[in-house]
């Protein structure tokens, strides 16, 4: 059985009905092979590209997403940096620049107080396995951990040795990366062990030392909840900041205390100048440059402050140990008007959780800036 077809040129086509049926299942099947080649070809291009997670104030660390889990970056814009693959399975083409994390991690040494803050905030302190020295820690669930022999005392400021660190449940070691990598940090690597550098010393806003926590969010699986309290952070933070503006009065401040020759306050462009200028205060030396401390001679501090009307942060928790250790205390204005306040009556406490609590410091500097005897969560008056 033929059917004529029109043609152009000829008038007429014949097909027999085989070949109409030949050709209606070629086409669909070309159909079927276009459709799946773009699915195919969608999909790779979904597994090759990646996607920036938004962060609000951190400038040393990103999150982005790729096909094998979440990349985090570690390190300045232009120098150094570290890349780190965070993922429940090592990928067969595991790409040449990251060092593979397994996630969530099981035990970490945490060596600093930070470290320890930033997992209790997440409600994640069984997964500290090490710290560096108990006599710093202040969470009570650590301390507990700590006394039923759950958590290692390593109990030095100094390196830790490599033979004591493979003999731990440790996956993990944070660490504050002042200039230079872990030692042995290869080795361990090699061992099991990842060391991972924590620069939110170098944030240059307090809410950007705090965001720091959506990085423990994603190692240990709770970057939900990470988020949750770092967006209620933001808002309280910015709240009390609004709030500091109603006060007329801008008391003028300086920091720090002497250290052998010379005298350490925090530098201009630092977290800690920003906290009082969002407190309120006229910081001394607010138009300095830098992040870190100023190394001034104590001659120098104390003719530029005789009349300052506060200071933060001497180091020491009585007038009495002050006085003792710096007899030219006396000479400044803020200790002859007992204006002088710190955190060393609560110093594990602050180290802890300040850097993951910068409205609870900020709180704490606009009561003592302008409405003064009230209770105060970690600071006190020197007595």
């Amino acid at each position: 059985m033929y059917i004529e077809i029109p043609g152009e040129s000829s008038g007429f086509f014949l097909f027999n009905l085989q070949q109409i049926r030949t050709v209606k299942a070629f086409l669909v099947l070309s159909v079927i092979s276009l459709f799946l080649c773009s699915c195919t070809a969608r999909h790779k291009q979904t597994k090759n590209d990646s996607t920036s997670y938004h962060l609000s104030y951190a400038k040393n660390f990103s999150i982005d997403s790729c096909a094998y889990g979440i990349v985090a970056r570690i390190g300045e814009q232009g120098g150094k940096s570290w890349g780190y693959l965070l993922s429940g399975r090592k990928p067969q083409n595991m790409p040449a620049d990251l060092i593979w994390i397994k996630v969530p991690v099981q035990g970490f040494l945490t060596l600093s107080g930070t470290d320890v803050g930033m997992l209790a905030k997440l409600k994640q302190e069984n997964r500290i396995s090490g710290v560096g020295n108990s006599k710093t820690i202040y969470s009570p669930a650590v301390k507990k951990n700590l006394k039923e022999g759950k958590i290692r005392d390593f109990n030095t400021w100094e390196q830790i040795p490599f033979e004591q660190l493979v003999r731990t449940s440790v996956n993990v070691i944070t660490y504050s990366n002042f200039g230079k990598d872990y030692p042995h940090s290869r080795e361990l690597e090699k061992a099991g062990i990842i060391c991972l550098p924590i620069l939110d010393w170098k944030e240059e806003h307090p809410l950007g030392k705090a965001e720091w926590i959506k990085l423990y969010g994603y190692l240990t699986g709770c970057s939900e909840l990470a988020e949750t309290y770092f967006s209620q952070l933001n808002r309280a933070y910015n709240k009390l900041k609004n709030e500091a503006k109603q006060y007329r009065s801008h008391p003028t401040v300086f920091c720090g205390n002497q250290t052998g020759e010379f005298w350490f306050c925090p530098s201009g462009e630092s977290y800690e100048a920003k906290l009082i200028a969002d407190a309120g205060g006229n910081y001394v030396y607010k138009k300095t440059k830098g992040t870190g401390s100023l190394s001034l001679t104590p001659e120098k501090v104390l003719m530029t402050n005789k009349k300052t009307q506060l200071w933060l942060n001497p180091g020491i928790e009585s007038k009495e140990a002050l006085v003792k250790n710096h007899p030219k205390s006396i000479y400044f204005g803020a200790f002859k008007k007992d204006s002088v306040f710190c955190y060393s009556a609560s110093m594990n406490k602050y180290w802890e959780n300040a850097a993951v609590a910068p409205d609870k410091v900020l709180s704490d500097l606009i009561l003592i800036f302008h409405r003064k005897n009230e209770k105060l969560h970690f600071y006190s008056k020197l007595k």
